[in-house]
């Protein structure tokens, strides 16, 4: 097993040197008078800018580790690679599928309550029509961020983020885990009894789900790592016009 963790070690080393972190100290607001009109701004701006900070790179610190265990376990039989699969990257890689998901909505539910913020200041006619914060979803940022010049470009790249094509990539992982029952990782088939209704009654067939292929799921989750970071970026541009 020391044998395993040093194999571990020297591919997370390999791979960390060409990390792309976002740092804290690259991302503070300037200086400007009309910011002194809303310290709310102020206290999400800095606050939720720092939290997105962290996830996404945690986003690509989970990716990394579990790229390094998967060329580990290459090394193994079928029986020691399930085993260190399961303990080692699994936990990883379940974090990793689900994290655009969840990015997604970090950057929108920040996004809307900065463009509300502003709006106050830069609308005259401007009434509060922001939901609470259980009802803030994707469709609310046309609604408050179209009179800025940067959200378009926002809007486009928080659309790759955990799109359709990621989604079937992973066969929806994040979804069936949450809502079913999850899919596996290089091993094991998920099965399920799907219930269907047609014209002539109801019928359930049985099917299953293959496990996702880590050596093309690794892939896809450092493609949308690269997009966390444009989306970061975009908002940062945003917040700044703000």
């Amino acid at each position: 097993m020391q044998q395993v963790f040093a194999e571990f070690w020297a591919n997370l080393k390999q791979k960390s040197s060409g990390s792309k972190l976002l740092r804290h100290t690259d991302y503070k607001l300037p200086n400007r008078i009309r910011y002194s009109k809303s310290m709310v701004f102020i206290s999400i701006a800095e606050d939720n800018t720092s939290a997105l900070i962290g996830e996404v790179n945690r986003f690509q610190l989970n990716i990394v580790h579990a790229d390094s265990w998967f060329e580990v376990v290459q090394k193994h039989d079928e029986n020691e690679r399930i085993g260190l699969l399961w303990e080692f990257a699994d936990p990883q890689l379940e974090l990793s599928v689900g994290r655009p998901y969840s990015l997604r909505n970090h950057f929108i539910f920040t996004a809307v309550h900065l463009l509300h913020q502003s709006n106050k200041l830069k609308m005259p006619d401007w009434k509060d029509e922001l939901p609470s914060d259980d009802k803030i979803n994707y469709k609310h940022l046309d609604q408050f961020g179209l009179n800025w010049t940067s959200f378009k470009n926002f809007k486009e790249k928080i659309d790759q983020l955990n799109n359709k094509e990621f989604q079937e990539a992973t066969h929806n992982f994040r979804h069936r885990l949450q809502h079913r029952f999850r899919t596996h990782f290089d091993f094991g088939l998920a099965p399920f009894i799907d219930r269907i209704k047609t014209d002539g009654g109801i019928t359930y067939a049985f099917k299953m789900i293959p496990p996702l292929e880590l050596q093309a799921l690794i892939p896809e989750l450092y493609k949308q790592h690269e997009v966390a970071l444009e989306v970061f970026h975009a908002y940062w541009s945003l917040v700044n016009e703000l």
